[in-house]
């Protein structure tokens, strides 16, 4: 994975990586609606992602957050080192703010980036325990060797109310873009309600969120 940050010594640092997992478990268990809509607007709302070569495989995304509980950060695995408990695989990828970008006009991105939709969204998720953690994608959904531009969103659906998605914007050698909706499955839930026949979803798969 191309765009996947080491420590200062040239290699993942698993145990920062698991503590800001785990520390976003704290906020989760903590923080209220309001705690976490902050952290988001502060934290940034996109992230740039580069998988030439894991082109046949998903990938899952993690929620994290500094010992401060106030930055919301994210890291990165393939599901298949996930499911075999390879920790030490986990990168970093970072979070920045995409203000003023074309993008934000797709409906989906501003429905995340209104407050008052945000706000609901999040107030829906703490109070059905289904507060986001992590992400799964596809990685065959992302052109090999492009910049590809992963916003979060929020779709309405008929059943669940709002729930989180990435709206990922691919660029080509040549400027051209492509802007490609519905790439991934928010966790939890776990195979289950809005996830109920996504075995992508299975909690079995997500050894990280067990270290």
């Amino acid at each position: 994975m191309a765009n996947v940050t080491p420590n200062s010594k040239g290699k993942i640092s698993v145990l920062d990586e698991l503590d800001a997992i785990k520390n976003w478990k704290t906020v989760i268990e903590t923080k209220g609606v309001d705690d976490l809509n902050k952290m988001f607007t502060n934290s940034g709302n996109y992230f740039s992602l580069n998988l030439d070569n894991a082109q046949s495989c998903k990938v899952h995304i993690y929620f994290g957050c500094d010992e401060q509980l106030v930055n919301v950060q994210l890291y990165i695995i393939l599901a298949n080192y996930d499911e075999k408990g390879l920790d030490e695989l986990l990168g970093t990828v970072t979070l920045k703010s995409s203000v003023g970008k074309l993008e934000t006009l797709q409906e989906e991105i501003k429905t995340w980036n209104t407050e008052s939709k945000r706000k609901e969204w999040l107030k829906q998720v703490c109070d059905t325990g289904n507060m986001l953690q992590a992400f799964v994608i596809d990685a065959t959904d992302f052109m090999p060797g492009h910049t590809n531009e992963c916003h979060f969103a929020l779709k309405e659906t008929s059943t669940y109310g709002l729930q989180a998605d990435l709206v990922v914007v691919n660029t080509q050698a040549n400027g051209s873009r492509s802007i490609l909706k519905d790439m991934a499955r928010p966790v939890p839930p776990y195979n289950n309600g809005y996830n109920k026949g996504y075995p992508s979803t299975d909690k079995a798969n997500f050894r990280v969120l067990k270290s």
